[in-house]
């Protein structure tokens, strides 16, 4: 679960996953430092992720009550659910010859495979967000670093972060600026929330946006690149839309993208439209590449 992009809110995960041993009933817990995904952690890190473990499980007495969630309907739901659900795998686990069995046929890896699936299908459209990695990224931060723990032999079924695949995209930014128009057609409240939105969309991939507000048809600033997005409410649309890509084909911008819905715009054609819900690493991995970036681990 822990990120290289904005280690800073490993903090935070460190602390949930701590008490929701300590309050199921761990036996044992290890906190990992903040930082262990980049590589050999620092005095500071190990000292936090120590005292997390130290206070929150031992010296609260979260760990020391005898079953603090019961009595409560959702998390004894869950916890049936949960139950219910490794009954069902282990039972089919066991009749078909066990756990080593499992693994020499590969139905343990494929189960694996399947949840991995499903789970980056949500992480891509950003439907199980990551704080700091794929949304809210921190605009302008390069990404952190720190000496590699020496590598070891590989063993047992693959071991991935969900933040690896938008670290790649970070990875293909790091080298130097990439930037892309956006112009902010209207006044600020006509545009602020969609151009939040792509802000923020960008920032993802380490992608600067080059905002440049447009609130006369007869006074756009001329933006060139390969791939341009326009970004305001309906109603700026429906007022500068059409002037604003007219310049901007003008330009020779190849693509040009709207956020929000392409039927706002009434007959003004776009190629594109940039919403919630959308692929968000198909996107911006398109993009870069539009972009002229370096595919991830072309740097030298």
């Amino acid at each position: 679960m822990q990120t290289r992009t904005d280690p800073w809110v490993n903090l935070l995960r460190d602390t949930i996953a701590c008490f929701g041993a300590a309050a199921g009933g761990a036996d044992a817990i290890t906190v990992l430092p903040y930082d262990h995904a980049l590589g050999l952690p620092t005095a500071f890190s190990r000292r936090v992720a120590r005292n997390t473990q130290s206070l929150l499980a031992s010296e609260s007495n979260v760990a020391r009550v005898a079953d603090p969630a019961g009595g409560s309907a959702y998390v004894e739901s869950l916890t049936d659910q949960l139950a219910r659900a490794a009954r069902s795998w282990f039972g089919e686990l066991d009749a078909a010859g066990g756990a080593t069995a499992g693994l020499a046929s590969g139905a343990i890896a494929e189960r694996l495979a399947a949840t991995r699936a499903e789970r980056d299908a949500a992480l891509a459209t950003r439907a199980q967000p990551i704080t700091g990695t794929s949304t809210f990224p921190l605009a302008g931060r390069p990404c952190w670093s720190a000496p590699l723990v020496p590598s070891s032999p590989a063993r047992g079924s693959p071991r991935r972060r969900d933040a690896e695949v938008f670290e790649a995209l970070r990875e293909r930014t790091a080298a130097g600026d990439v930037s892309i128009p956006v112009p902010a057609l209207g006044a600020a409240r006509e545009h602020t929330a969609r151009l939040g939105f792509v802000s923020n969309l960008l920032g993802v991939a380490g992608i600067r946006p080059d905002v440049v507000e447009v609130t006369d048809a007869d006074a756009i600033p001329a933006q060139s690149g390969p791939v341009a997005i326009i970004a305001s409410s309906a109603k700026g649309y429906a007022a500068l839309a059409e002037a604003s890509v007219a310049s901007l084909r003008a330009a020779g911008v190849e693509r040009i993208l709207v956020a929000g819905s392409a039927k706002e715009l009434g007959d003004t054609t776009v190629d594109a439209e940039v919403r919630d819900g959308m692929d968000v690493v198909t996107f911006l991995d398109d993009l870069l590449t539009t972009l002229g970036a370096p595919q991830a681990g072309a740097r030298a």
